[in-house]
């Protein structure tokens, strides 16, 4: 009797084997995609820093050869004279000078919020209904004050909702230090602000939209990420 093996051909699992690869990293990427503002953070460093700072405007804060003065990102302890008052901080030849990378040579037509270290440049809205306005941009808060007005200007934008990364939000605002620099473009003028106090309050605090005498900048989100159970608050002294 002949006995007959027959030898089992191995399937072709090619196309199924990759296609299956390509769902996993689709799934990995679909999961990990609202880090990726963070980890780049980690990766490439600030967007605008002392030695490489980056304006998406032209800035009173850049002299006309432009540079501009390192001192502009010093610490709040580190810097000299800081008191209350407005400051020149390109008044200081001895500073050292950094050249500045500017992206458009204009300043903005409308109300802008910009923050160099993380990107930040938001158009202000104005408005009584808070969800329209914080999908716009970054919500001056009813009733608080302007720039041009003095007092405490308070701006609310969100913390993550456009495709990250995103100019739009205030996703790294937790990445700012005491001496970090903010910009405020209002109604075709400048106002430089050094963040002077960062904190954390529960989501009903009230107080950080109170009224001031001194001209100061109040900028707040929701905290801790993808939660609206506090929030984080950024305030900054007119330079």
């Amino acid at each position: 009797m002949v006995d007959f093996q027959t030898t089992s051909q191995p399937r072709k699992r090619g196309p199924a084997l990759w296609a299956g690869l390509l769902l996993i990293a689709a799934g990995i990427i679909i999961l990990t995609y609202p880090l990726w503002p963070i980890v780049r953070y980690y990766l490439t460093g600030p967007v605008s820093s002392a030695e490489e700072p980056v304006f998406p405007y032209e800035s009173n804060l850049i002299a006309p050869d432009g540079t501009i003065a390192v001192s502009a990102f010093e610490t709040q302890d580190q810097a000299s004279n800081n008191t209350n008052q407005p400051q020149n901080i390109n008044a200081s030849t001895s500073a050292k000078r950094v050249k500045a990378r500017v992206i458009s040579r204009s300043r903005p037509p409308d109300n802008r919020l910009v923050i160099p270290k993380i990107g930040v440049n938001l158009p202000i809205v104005e408005g009584q209904n808070e969800n329209s306005a914080l999908n716009r941009g970054a919500w001056r808060i009813p009733n608080s004050s302007t720039p041009k007005i003095g007092g405490n200007t308070v701006l609310s934008a969100h913390r993550f909702r456009y495709r990250p990364p995103s100019n739009l939000t205030l996703y790294l605002l937790d990445k700012l230090s005491v001496g970090d620099i903010m910009i405020v473009y209002w109604q075709g003028k400048e106002y430089d602000y050094r963040v002077g106090q960062i904190k954390i309050v529960p989501r009903q605090n009230t107080d950080i939209a109170e009224p001031t005498q001194e001209p100061k900048l109040t900028v707040f989100t929701c905290h801790p990420l993808f939660s609206t159970k506090e929030r984080l608050v950024v305030i900054g002294e007119l330079l």
